[in-house]
């Protein structure tokens, strides 16, 4: 990025907002895809994030407007007002810039806390950490966002978001991907992520269709919950702070609302159980039976809907395809996928995510999607950790 030139533009759509000369870029590996930047309002009192979207990344107006009305209704339900994003507004109301040469800008309140998981948490911090990413997710599916207009695409019916069409289309990109030069040559000087590698293509033929068959249509209930889903609860869009007075963790936001949708309410159930429940066990990386079952119960008393029996059998289809889609995402060669500060590392920071991925394949290979449900609601969990 040509830095000067996107402070002349900075300036002239934001200018009467903040001070241009106190951007700092974003080199964290938290958020590997826009480039982010601090930056100081003009009387240096307050801290915002503004968020570039580079042509060609695929973001549109259309979609920013949706961002913006779901963020300004989640501000204004109770539960959801506290932890998410707050856009800055320009001039006139308009609540993004649409730069030549740069991108789609929009500027947000800065939000305060770390980034934390099970992983690297204590027992005690584990499950605060776990109760909080299911309340958060059961109050989430219950905001009404009756008034909101909904672009085509940020609507998506089971079928469209978990149906055998689907995987076909990512198993035919993931074999793009697994061919690639440059991933080949990063195989052939790095023996365990080969081997990562290797084993998560034969993986993926055991879990999904090579084409489709119909299946999925024949042995799912589809009509199941629909609601605002937001598709990407991962680590790196979480934050986490100590309670006031207490040693105890809150989630203090929930970031990066640009995939997000309406659409079945299971596919953060299923995320949710891979990211947020998921830690090492002495069996390896799995999922761990206690978070699971808080991760469940604390998500329905949210959420005041029990988990209809339609969404307990796509609970294992949703998590899948969520892993499907992260191992699509780390191996994706193309350059414009990835922050340019972070290309020339990538497979070095995939490598421990590709590993968890196929940790957690293998524990639940050889299950069916009933034995996955029974597992899950009847107390014959994964492991006995």
């Amino acid at each position: 990025m040509d830095v000067e030139s996107f402070k002349v533009a900075i300036q002239e759509s934001f200018g009467n907002i903040v001070d241009v000369e106190t951007l700092k870029a974003i080199t964290s590996t938290h958020g590997w895809t826009n480039e982010n930047f601090f930056v100081e309002s003009k009387d240096h009192r307050r801290k915002y994030i503004m968020r570039v979207n580079a042509p060609g990344s695929g973001k549109t107006h259309e979609s920013l407007r949706f961002e913006h009305a779901i963020l300004k209704k989640m501000h204004e339900t109770q539960g959801l007002s506290g932890v998410v994003p707050r856009i800055v507004p320009m001039s006139q109301g308009k609540t993004f810039a649409d730069l030549p040469k740069h991108g789609l800008c929009v500027l947000f309140e800065l939000c305060e806390g770390q980034h934390i998981s099970v992983i690297e948490s204590s027992r005690n911090e584990g499950q605060d950490i776990v109760y909080n990413v299911a309340e958060f997710l059961g109050q989430l599916h219950t905001c009404n966002i009756d008034h909101i207009t909904i672009p085509e695409d940020r609507r998506v019916d089971v079928e469209k978001s978990l149906g055998d069409d689907v995987v076909v289309s990512q198993r035919h990109l993931l074999k793009e991907h697994f061919n690639d030069e440059r991933l080949q040559a990063a195989m052939n000087k790095n023996q365990t992520l080969k081997t990562v590698i290797t084993e998560l293509v034969g993986l993926h033929k055991v879990f999904f269709p090579e084409e489709k068959d119909d299946s999925f249509q024949n042995n799912h209930d589809l009509n199941v919950r629909q609601s605002l889903v937001h598709n990407d609860f991962h680590y790196d869009n979480v934050l986490f702070r100590r309670s006031q007075g207490s040693s105890r963790w809150e989630l203090s936001a929930a970031l990066d609302w640009e995939l997000s949708f309406v659409g079945p309410s299971v596919i953060d159930v299923g995320l949710g159980l891979y990211f947020w429940c998921s830690c090492d066990t002495e069996r390896g990386f799995m999922i761990e039976k206690g978070y699971a079952k808080l991760f469940l119960d604390t998500y329905q008393n949210a959420r005041k809907v029990p988990l209809s029996e339609g969404e307990k059998g796509l609970i294992k289809r949703a998590m899948l395809v969520s892993i499907l889609h992260s191992v699509e995402f780390v191996t994706n060669p193309r350059e414009d996928m990835m922050r340019k500060d972070l290309q020339a590392i990538k497979y070095d920071l995939c490598l421990v995510y590709l590993q968890r991925y196929l940790s957690v394949l293998k524990g639940i290979a050889n299950q069916s999607d009933e034995q996955f449900v029974e597992s899950l609601f009847h107390k014959r969990f994964f492991n006995d950790v």
